[in-house]
């Protein structure tokens, strides 16, 4: 019988882990694409944490490493190449809101697999901050909801981080106005 792996400590080490000669661990693993891939972590906790989310989404066919390099402007412009549907007026107000707020933002150049539900409140609020209404508001998210809903059914992302958004930044709106 062949012997277990263990790391410096004499801890086992599981399939696809290793301990480097500088101590980091790393964890390699085989995409639903045939690529193979590394992850590293100083520590054994920390790297089956890492571990953990890559099995489950290649469980669940999620393409992780294809959303770590697509990043909001790319999904917008994929997503209104795909949707002829859209009226061609529509698609120019589309552009405009592009161009002037989310294009250059801290959220366009930001990979969807790291865009989160909190990031998205945080620059739906910094765009009220620039005084854009919430009706102007409402268009943004007219795109981006379903951009996103995209990246859902390709299996891109696991959730969409726009969902429920719009009713938390209502709400606070509501609020500021009260007081």
């Amino acid at each position: 019988m062949a012997e277990k792996r263990k790391d410096n400590r004499g801890r086992i080490l599981r399939t696809g882990e290793s301990q480097r000669k500088d101590g980091r661990y790393q964890f390699q693993y085989t995409d639903a694409a045939g690529k193979r891939h590394c992850v590293y972590a100083l520590n054994l906790v920390d790297l089956r944490e890492k571990e953990k989310v890559i099995l489950r989404d290649l469980e669940d066919g999620i393409r992780s490493s294809d959303s770590k390099k697509i990043t909001l402007n790319d999904l917008i412009e994929i997503y209104l190449e795909n949707h002829r549907s859209i009226r061609k007026v529509t698609e120019i107000s589309y552009r405009k809101a592009i161009n002037a707020h989310i294009k250059d933002s801290f959220i366009g150049n930001k990979p969807i697999a790291n865009i989160r539900n909190s990031d998205m409140i945080k620059f739906y609020n910094s765009l009220l901050d620039k005084g854009l209404s919430s009706g102007y508001l409402h268009i943004i998210h007219a795109f981006l909801h379903p951009a996103f809903e995209m990246a859902v059914a390709d299996d891109l992302i696991r959730k969409n981080p726009c969902s429920g958004v719009m009713s938390k930044i209502e709400k606070t709106e509501t609020v500021k106005k009260k007081l």
